[in-house]
């Protein structure tokens, strides 16, 4: 299980649980974890947890993918402490199971 928090643009918190192992962000309807901003791909990044890690890869987004400020242009483990910047959205790894 990956458990997210999620920070929005207003400064709200907010959690996600989702039960998958690897799951896919994205503005798109489809996908398991939904940020509707307009500088967010339709398929954005993904997170998926293998062996007690969190891998997170961007999906070849147009805005990027930043882990603790610093673009994604490979898949790199994210750890609790990370902040992940997803357009306006900050998300932080709150549990992986």
């Amino acid at each position: 299980m990956l458990e997210l928090d999620i920070i929005d643009e207003s400064g709200s918190w907010h959690r996600f649980s989702f039960q998958d192992l690897a799951i896919d962000v994205g503005r798109d309807p489809d996908v398991h974890l939904v940020l509707p901003a307009p500088n967010i791909s339709n398929e954005h990044c993904r997170l998926a947890a293998h062996d007690g890690k969190v891998v997170l890869t961007d999906l070849g987004s147009t805005n990027g993918t930043f882990v603790n400020g610093v673009r994604v242009n490979a898949p790199v483990v994210v750890r609790p402490s990370d902040r992940i910047s997803i357009g306006p959205y900050v998300l932080l790894l709150a549990r992986n199971e």
